[in-house]
């Protein structure tokens, strides 16, 4: 399971939620409505099975979430929850060979001896 944190304006966070809503390999979503420093976003809290993340950052990414807002991705410890179980259970792949795209270091191009975007990169 992944862990990921996600800003949005107000006017964008209903067409997220619904899609993280319609995920089954999205579980335990948290809305809270303002929450942005300035009260002009919304910050949504939830996990997802790393199996299908790359599906999951795409549809992020197609509704405008990184121009408008922003996404951060974690890798909690330990994740206790039948839900992230059922999550996991219904997510396509095997874990360890899903990623959920290239680090911000990686995307401007500042990682050391190595190329801007690797033929093994997801998404």
């Amino acid at each position: 399971m992944l862990s990921v944190r996600v800003t949005v304006p107000q006017e964008l966070s209903g067409a997220v939620q619904e899609s993280l809503t319609n995920d089954p390999t999205v579980c335990d979503l948290v809305v809270l409505p303002g929450a942005a420093l300035d009260g002009a976003g919304d910050l949504l809290l939830f996990e997802m099975a790393r199996e299908n993340a790359n599906n999951v950052m795409r549809a992020l990414r197609h509704l405008g979430v990184p121009e408008r807002g922003s996404i951060v991705v974690s890798e909690p410890v330990a994740v206790v929850s039948d839900a992230a179980d059922r999550a996991e259970r219904l997510a396509p792949g095997i874990p360890p060979t899903a990623c959920c795209g290239r680090s911000s270091r990686e995307r401007r191009g500042k990682t050391r001896g190595s190329p801007s975007r690797s033929s093994s990169s997801c998404c």
